[in-house]
């Protein structure tokens, strides 16, 4: 178990850099938003998709942006994107039977590969979904361990290179310190850093 992490980074590596045939116009994004924490019970699979849909009792959210988070595109399909996400947790798993509330820090940093779905919207160009996996390092209370993760969203673009994201994610822990948890974004997509060249920008919005 020790040696996985780094094989799944070596990998994600060499999957995520080919040679880069497409240049895209906005090689960078920059995302700014409120995270939603989930701290996940433990059970079977039904138990996990109860515990997705029920938002309302043990969902963490902050007052303020609290997830932040910067991709680059490699080519018009692929990105890479590091994301950082801080929280307090006041309502952990225990909060569905009714006991105190917790008062918990959360950290959590990411690296994931993103495949955009877009080629497939090509109708709707403003639309660009994605889905994405990889690997986090995450701190809850006084507990802190690697995890595999993996989630979908979208990107509504409301023009250019500005727009607004929605993404849940899954994040597992690889050892058994019942700290698996959801992590539902809302926040403003900006992409950035143009070569001023006649690529094709990422996603491909057609303005």
């Amino acid at each position: 178990m020790k040696h996985l992490l780094p094989t799944i980074i070596i990998c994600l590596f060499f999957f995520l850099t080919p040679a880069k045939s497409q240049q895209v116009t906005y090689p960078f994004q920059l995302n700014v938003g409120y995270a939603g924490i989930d701290i996940r019970s433990s059970g079977s699979y039904m138990d996990a998709i109860k515990d997705y849909v029920d938002v309302t009792k043990d969902v963490n959210i902050t007052l303020f942006p609290s997830s932040f988070g910067v991709l680059y595109s490699i080519n018009n399909s692929w990105s890479l994107k590091s994301t950082l996400t801080f929280s307090k947790i006041t309502k952990d798993i225990d909060a569905h039977f009714d006991l105190p509330p917790v008062n918990k820090k959360f950290l959590a940093i990411n690296l994931k590969g993103v495949y955009h779905l877009h080629k497939l919207f090509e109708n709707t160009p403003r639309l660009d979904p994605f889905l994405t996996g990889g690997v986090g390092y995450s701190i809850i209370g006084d507990v802190d361990d690697f995890k595999i993760l993996g989630s979908a969203g979208l990107n509504y673009w409301i023009n250019e290179s500005f727009g607004i994201q929605l993404e849940s994610s899954y994040n597992n822990c690889l050892n058994d310190t019942r700290t698996d948890f959801y992590q539902h974004n809302l926040g403003v997509v900006i992409k950035f850093g143009s070569f001023g060249s006649n690529g094709a920008s990422c996603p491909n919005t057609g303005f």
